[in-house]
């Protein structure tokens, strides 16, 4: 989905939750790889959005959820310390460790973590240009796409005539660690609050 500079975690997360499941139907995955992208991060140099590691880690769960071996890739991100944040807060979350969200002052790296030592990522300040609107008309076109693909690939049952899904939909997948952490993040403050 080709989105502008800016994106947030509030427009990320359910743009990813409507494009994912239909490529699920369409691919019909056995295992799925996610490069882990730091670069989305705010604050990154080369970036341009401005999302924090929960909406990315909310992604991720998601993913998860699905029951489908996993294999996770870190890969961009040119701010370290933001990648080191994000990288391990997704490596607890699948991992269903909870984590204190203060960097241990024992670290050789400490000082890098400043002002807050804090594995908390703020969304930064960048503006969002993206439109609720404009968001909408690329996430339809991009389901579109997917029909598409649906319909055109060779030995791929279209799954947009109404067949019967041999796999369950997301929501009726039993609950696991993932459900948990994936409530939280999209429930909670940043800093733990509800």
């Amino acid at each position: 989905v080709p989105l502008a500079e800016g994106l947030t975690d509030a427009m990320f997360v359910p743009i990813f939750a409507s494009v994912f499941q239909p490529l699920r139907e369409v691919f019909l995955p056995d295992v799925v790889v996610v490069q882990c992208g730091a670069d989305c991060l705010a604050q990154d140099p080369m970036g341009g959005f401005s999302l924090t590691p929960r909406s990315v880690t909310a992604a991720v769960l998601e993913v998860q959820r699905t029951g489908l071996p996993l294999l996770l890739l870190g890969g961009g991100g040119y701010h370290p310390e933001n990648a080191a944040r994000l990288w391990t807060g997704l490596t607890a979350a699948v991992s269903g460790q909870e984590l204190d969200m203060d960097i241990p002052d024992e670290d050789a790296y400490f000082l890098r973590y400043g002002p807050d030592f804090s594995l908390e990522l703020g969304p930064g300040c960048r503006r969002n240009r993206n439109t609720e609107e404009g968001v909408k008309e690329l996430v339809a076109e991009t389901r579109a796409r997917i029909r598409g693909l649906a319909k055109g690939q060779a030995g791929l049952p279209d799954k947009t005539s109404g067949e019967p899904e041999d796999r369950p939909p997301l929501s009726e997948l039993p609950g696991n660690v993932g459900d948990r952490k994936l409530k939280r993040l999209l429930t909670e403050e940043p800093g733990g609050k509800e």
